[in-house]
Parts: structure tokens; sequence; C-alpha cells
């Protein structure tokens, strides 16, 4: 079990379809970068844990965050890996703005070092303020029960479940979910209008091939036609 106070710091929000196309969509993206840049401007050096199934694209997450807060920050994508080291973040520097946000693409790839040391180059940041989005699976919230993580139950400000929307946004999203089902419908509805038409027009074809087949079976039995054949 979390920490009572990360829990604490979930925002409660609507479950929607995990897997409706609009968690994919501009609007949600910009609706959670909304969420997330009010998280950041709590103050201090702010950390946020957005995690997500299908996973969070940081690109899109990084347009929409530039589009809702253009010059509250300096965007960099980070990409996780073995080869990250607190070093890489130390010597970023940036004319845009006083404060420089890392947006960690699957934290999840990082060793528990990694993170602590990059937790700490965080924390310990001169001249910039320095931000950070942790993008993460889902079951990234298990390896903060273990003991080497445990530290960053109590830096991590906000958590958002991706595929969550607030109350505002579930009517939208809803009303989205309502017309990709509707859409689903009436292709499905189609194709079943269309194979009975299929259907029935193969049925027609065959039923004038027996029609004709049996006509000039019956025509062989035509008297004159025995006739001629006779001679």
């Amino acid at each position: 079990m979390l920490a009572r106070s990360f829990f604490y710091r979930f925002r409660p929000l609507v479950a929607i379809g995990a897997h409706t196309d609009y968690f994919t969509s501009p609007a949600h993206y910009e609706a959670a970068a909304r969420r997330i840049v009010v998280a950041l401007n709590a103050g201090g050096n702010s950390l946020v844990l957005v995690t997500g199934d299908p996973p969070v694209n940081p690109q899109a997450l990084s347009e929409a965050m530039a589009n809702v807060a253009p010059d509250a920050f300096a965007i960099i994508i980070v990409s996780c890996g073995p080869a990250l080291k607190r070093e890489s973040l130390d010597g970023t520097r940036t004319s845009a703005s006083d404060s420089v946000l890392f947006l960690f693409d699957d934290i999840d790839r990082l060793s528990d070092r990694q993170i602590q040391e990059i937790c700490d180059g965080l924390l310990h940041a001169a001249q910039v303020r320095r931000l950070a989005v942790f993008l993460a699976p889902v079951d990234f919230t298990l390896r903060l029960e273990r003991p080497p993580l445990r530290f960053l139950r109590e830096r991590i400000t906000s958590w958002f479940r991706f595929q969550e929307v607030g109350d505002p946004q579930a009517i939208v999203a809803l009303h989205h979910q309502l017309l990709s089902q509707r859409d689903g419908r009436l292709e499905a509805r189609g194709f079943r209008h269309g194979l009975l038409v299929g259907l029935g027009a193969g049925g027609a074809v065959l039923a004038l091939g027996i029609y004709s087949h049996s006509q000039s079976d019956s025509s062989t039995d035509l008297p004159g036609y025995r006739e001629y054949r006779k001679k």
C-alpha cells in the first residue's frame, strides 16, 4: 500500500472506457496538459507522475503543454534508458525561460539508483528552476512500495492516471465515446446490409441458373426435339 499522503495527492477522476480513441485525441492531451501545468505551478521543484496504459505519447503531451502554457517553461523530452545519467541534465541551459521542464519518457526503464540520482539533481539545481514529469506504465507504482524508491512517494507532488478524466472533461469524453460506438454500429449495420444484399443478389443469380438449367433439361423431352435427334 502506498503512503496515505501519496494517495491524497492523487486527483480523483472519472473512469471512461480505457481503450476508447478519445485518449489519443488532441482534446484529451490538452485537458491533461492543463491539469499537469496547474500541478507544476504549485511551487518549488514540482514532480508530477503520469501513468498510462497504453503509454502516454511524450511528443503529443509536450506540444499540448506548450500550447497551454507557451511561456511557462522550456520543455525537454528525456528518453530513459541505462545510459541516462544525472550529468546529462546538469548541462541544460535555456534562455527562453527561467524554468525547465524535463519530460521523462518511461521512467520505469531506469534503475532505482538512476531515479535517485536524477531526483537529487532536480532538487539541488542552481539558478534554473527544474520541474519534472515522469511518464510511466500503470504498474510503476508497485516499485514505489519497495524500500529503494519509497523516498519518491514524498517527492511526487501530484499523480495523474492518463486514461481517466476530470468532471468537466467527462461530458466531452463520454460524448466522444458514444459517437465512436454509434459509428461502430453504423459500420456493422452497413456491413450486414451489404452482406444481405450480396447474398440476395447471389441467390437471384443462382435461382436464375437453376431455372435456365431446368428449362434446357425439359426441352429435351419435347417431341420435336426427339424427332430431330433421330434424324
